[in-house]
């Protein structure tokens, strides 16, 4: 059975994400894990999508036709992956190898269902690093999420973040948001039934760059808040609350 799996995200970005998955496997060869990688493509144009032929053993490229988000390309890898602990992060790697196999290590011990980084953290070191306009958005999109949700988590949005493999596969039927607030519809998810959640602190290494603008996507990311506010309180999320518990201590025993 693979001991974790990694899904990154990739849209447009054809060199940058087989210079990614090469580094990342080149580290993940090196520790004894049995893994798997998966490069999912979100609807990329010809030209910029990834070619599986000139992967590394081991990395799988999970071709989507059309763009739909990246909330829509997180849950294909999630649910084409096989591990037992499941990671996604960022294309550009932002937060480097080690932060990955941080992640898994906080999943296989036991720590939590789902392992979050958090930029808030005093043991993490990025956010003086970030752009104003940047700092702005996270601050803006923090109190939309805390006002609309619910949710009290400090750093809902960072690029990267950890599930055990059943948990993954049983929150998926429930999932909707195709777009950038997805990972604050996992929040929910976790919430609602009960999983528990650990941050964990990172360190930048790369860019972490976001593609979200805050007036350009605004309007869909507020629209997606209150959908999923909506959702949890009919009780959506909770439809499947054995099977996440079940997930969860299956995972544990």
């Amino acid at each position: 059975m693979i001991d974790l799996s990694v899904i990154i995200p990739t849209f447009n970005a054809r060199s940058h994400a087989q210079a990614t998955v090469e580094t990342l496997h080149s580290r993940l060869s090196v520790t004894g894990l049995r893994s798997e990688i998966l490069l999912v493509d979100d609807g990329s144009r010809p030209g910029e999508r990834p070619d599986q032929a000139t992967m590394p053993e081991g990395v799988k490229v999970v071709q989507i036709d059309r763009n739909r988000g990246k909330g829509n390309a997180v849950r294909s890898g999630l649910a084409a992956a096989t591990g037992r602990a499941r990671i996604f992060t960022d294309v550009d790697l932002p937060y480097g190898t080690e932060s990955v196999l941080e992640c898994y290590e906080k999943l296989n011990r036991g720590d939590a269902d789902f392992v979050y980084g958090d930029r808030s953290l005093p043991e993490s070191k990025i956010l003086s690093r970030l752009r104003k306009r940047r700092r702005l958005s996270s601050v803006v999109f923090r109190g939309a999420v805390m006002t609309i949700t619910g949710l009290r988590q400090a750093d809902t949005q960072c690029g990267i973040k950890g599930l055990r493999g059943r948990v993954a596969e049983a929150m998926l039927p429930v999932l909707r948001v195709d777009g950038f607030a997805f990972d604050v519809e996992m929040f929910r998810c976790a919430r609602d039934n009960g999983l528990t959640t650990a941050p964990m602190p990172v360190h930048l290494a790369n860019g972490d760059d976001s593609t979200v603008r805050l007036i350009r996507d605004s309007t869909t990311m507020l629209r997606d808040l209150i959908a999923i506010r909506a959702r949890s309180a009919r009780g959506h999320y909770r439809l499947k609350s054995a099977e996440l518990r079940a997930a969860g201590a299956a995972y544990r025993a």
